[in-house]
């Protein structure tokens, strides 16, 4: 069925792939029912909205087994590196749990937007790609919420060999 919906044109091939994606871990069975559940709404939802429902029918059909694999997904998360045809690398953390990527990714909006509102000429995406290396990496002073203070004091003050005073 998904191939004539793809042969009509009812369908693109983004719809298609994503639909053989989200119904490949459960049987042929119940990959059919949920796919006829929404056969003749999938030409008009976006790719998203499309993937969305049959996830949740996928999910309603097979509750053990999706949290079973959830659990194993995120028993084997991981972080990965791959070179670009570019020369750059993409930084990639695969399988984390939800609660934690999208308070990760909460952290890189807001230190970002900290940033744009400090004048900072980059772009958003250019922005949060920054921080979250900076962040990865420990370079990122505003990374916690924490104040900073600088004191500068000269050597002789700091050993106690006179009381010159410093900058705050």
């Amino acid at each position: 069925r998904v191939f004539t919906l793809l042969m009509s044109g009812e369908i693109d091939v983004r719809k298609a792939r994503a639909i053989d994606f989200v119904t490949s871990h459960v049987s042929d069975e119940v990959a059919r029912a949920a796919f006829d559940r929404v056969a003749d709404t999938a030409g008009s939802l976006t790719t998203g909205q499309l993937r969305a429902r049959l996830q949740k029918l996928c999910i309603a059909a097979d509750p053990e087994g999706a949290a079973r694999r959830y659990e194993s997904a995120v028993e084997l998360r991981k972080v990965t590196t791959e070179v670009t045809s570019d020369g750059t690398v993409g930084v990639f953390a695969h399988d984390i749990a939800p609660h934690k990527a999208a308070a990760a990714t909460q952290n890189i909006n807001r230190i970002a937007r900290s940033l744009k509102r400090k004048g900072e000429i980059r772009t958003m995406d250019q922005l949060r790609a920054d921080v979250a290396i900076d962040l990865l990496t420990g370079t990122v002073a505003s990374a916690t919420r924490r104040g900073m203070v600088e004191i500068r004091v000269d050597l002789d003050t700091l050993c106690h060999l006179n009381a010159h005073p410093g900058d705050l």
